[in-house]
């Protein structure tokens, strides 16, 4: 009996014999995927949590670097040093946080179809 069989996007008219050994293999391979898939899963939603927490902190320092640090900057004197009263690592820090978060955008908006 002559059946269509569908692979790959591509009918074959031939009759298919169902190899349980070759198909065994595949099946094992495509559950060691799927179980990788299953992680990769819990690990962007422990992603997206985190990029909430990022958004939050970001909003905080942003808020302090325009409305509070130059006083901050230009005032505070003591023998206690603060990496956050130097312009240029908050100003660095921001900005690679904005970079890092257009190339996520990128990379996901390229993988859409």
């Amino acid at each position: 009996m002559r059946k269509a069989y569908q692979t790959n996007g591509i009918i074959n008219m031939k009759e298919k014999k169902y190899d349980i050994k070759a198909r065994e293999s595949i099946l094992e391979e495509k559950e060691k995927l799927y179980n990788k898939l299953r992680k990769h899963l819990d690990e962007l939603v422990k992603f997206n949590r985190k990029l909430k927490e990022i958004d939050k902190a970001l909003s905080s320092m942003t808020d302090y670097y325009s409305n509070e640090w130059l006083e901050d900057y230009a005032n505070f004197k003591s023998d206690k040093h603060f990496d956050i009263l130097s312009q240029d690592l908050i100003y660095n820090t921001l900005q690679d946080i904005h970079i890092q978060k257009i190339k996520i955008l990128k990379t996901i908006a390229n993988k859409l179809e």
